[in-house]
C-alpha cells in the first residue's frame, strides 16, 4: 500500500468546560472497537451495520462503502527547554477528519474505521481526564494535535505513531523540587514537608515527601508565591504524585485583607499503607476557581490533608508541579 504522510503539529481547539462534542456514530465507533477482538471482516460488517442503523435514526443517506482503518499502537511526547518534565498521562486520542468531522475518541491500542479513500487529512488529538474524572474527558488544550495527510485504501490499515508537544504560545512555570519546597506552613499545619533524594523520587535528584504523623491533626501548606490570574483564564496544574490518605488542593483567593478557601479537587490514595510510592499524574482545572472569585487581587495554591482513619500515618509525594496557561 501506497502511503504519504506529511507531519504537522498544531493547535488544540479552545477547551469549553463540561462539554464533549459526540455523534451518535462516535458511539457506535467507540463500542464496537471496545467489545473485544474479532476478524477484520466481522469487524467491518458490523459497523456498517451500525452506522447504517445510525443514520437511519439521524435521517440521513446511507454510505455503504468500506472504511478504511487507522492503527495507533502507541504515541510520542517530547518537551523543550523550559517547559519541563516529558511526563503526560494521555488517556484517550480523539481523532478529526478533514479538520472538523469528528470520527471518535479511542483508548491504545486502537483500529479505526474511516470512510474515507485516497488522500485524507487527518488530525489527532491528546486526551485526558479532566481532574482525574473519567466521566470528564476532554482534548487538553495546552498540547499541540498532530496532523498528517495519508492515501487510504478501503479494507486496508494505515499505521501511524502520532507526536505531540505543547503549544507555542504557553508560559509554564514548574516546580521540580531540586532546588527547593515551593510551600511553606501555615496557620494550625501540624505537618511536615521536605525533601526526598533516594530511590523514592519519581525523577531527577529529588522529590517532595509529605507526612502527617498519627498524633498530628492537620497538614496545610500554602505556595510562597502569589499568582495574578483573572476570571475566564484558563490555568491548569500538571503533578505527579503519590499518597496513602486523601488530600485536598485548591486556591486561597486574596482580596486585600480578606482571603477565601476554594477547594479544586480531593484526590484518592494511590496505594495502601507506607513504602514506596506508587506515583500518578493528574491535570487540575483551576480555570473554574479563578472564575468564582473574581474580585481576587491574586491567588495562592495550597495542599491540605487530614486522616481517612484514626490512628494511620500520612505520607503525600509530590514532583513536577507546573502552572500551565496561555501567554
Amino acid at each position: 500500500m501506497n502511503t504519504t504522510i506529511v507531519h504537522n503539529p498544531g493547535m488544540a481547539p479552545q477547551y469549553q468546560p463540561g462539554t464533549r462534542e459526540e455523534s451518535v456514530i462516535s458511539h457506535v465507533l467507540r463500542d464496537l472497537k471496545r467489545s473485544g477482538s474479532r476478524s477484520k471482516l466481522r469487524y467491518m460488517q458490523q459497523w456498517l451495520v451500525s452506522l447504517l442503523a445510525a443514520s437511519c435514526l439521524l435521517s440521513c443517506d446511507t454510505d455503504e462503502r468500506d472504511p478504511a482503518f487507522l492503527r495507533i499502537e502507541s504515541f510520542d511526547f517530547s518537551t523543550e527547554p523550559g517547559e519541563g518534565t516529558d511526563s503526560e498521562k494521555i488517556t484517550e486520542l480523539w481523532v478529526y477528519a478533514e479538520g472538523t468531522t469528528m470520527i471518535g475518541s479511542y483508548d491504545l491500542p486502537a483500529t479505526i474505521p474511516v470512510l474515507a479513500e485516497g488522500s485524507t487529512k487527518v488530525r489527532i488529538y491528546p486526551g485526558i481526564k479532566n481532574n482525574g474524572i473519567s466521566s470528564t474527558r476532554i482534548i487538553y488544550p495546552f498540547y499541540n494535535f498532530y496532523e498528517f495527510t495519508a492515501a487510504l485504501t478501503p479494507g486496508e490499515d494505515f499505521s501511524v505513531t502520532p507526536v505531540f508537544s505543547y503549544r507555542e504560545d504557553l508560559a509554564i512555570t514548574e516546580y521540580d523540587f531540586e532546588s527547593g519546597i515551593p510551600f511553606e506552613s501555615y496557620g494550625v499545619n501540624s505537618g511536615e514537608f521536605q525533601l526526598i533524594s533516594d530511590e523514592r523520587v519519581f525523577e531527577g535528584d529529588r522529590s517532595g515527601y509529605a507526612t502527617l504523623a498519627a498524633d498530628q491533626p492537620l497538614f496545610l501548606y500554602r505556595t510562597q508565591s502569589a499568582y495574578t490570574w483573572s476570571p475566564g483564564e484558563m490555568v491548569f496544574l500538571e503533578m505527579n504524585y503519590s499518597c496513602n490518605n486523601s488530600f485536598g488542593v485548591g486556591l486561597y483567593a486574596i482580596n486585600g485583607t480578606n482571603e477565601g478557601k476554594n477547594f479544586a479537587v480531593i484526590l484518592n490514595p494511590t496505594r495502601e499503607g507506607t513504602g514506596d510510592p506508587e506515583w500518578n499524574k493528574i491535570y487540575i482545572d483551576l480555570g473554574f476557581v479563578i472564575k468564582e472569585n473574581p474580585d481576587a487581587d491574586y491567588f495562592e495554591l495550597y495542599i491540605e490533608s487530614v486522616h481517612d482513619s484514626p490512628g494511620s500515618d500520612v505520607e503525600l509525594y509530590f514532583d513536577n508541579l507546573k502552572l500551565v496557561q496561555y501567554n
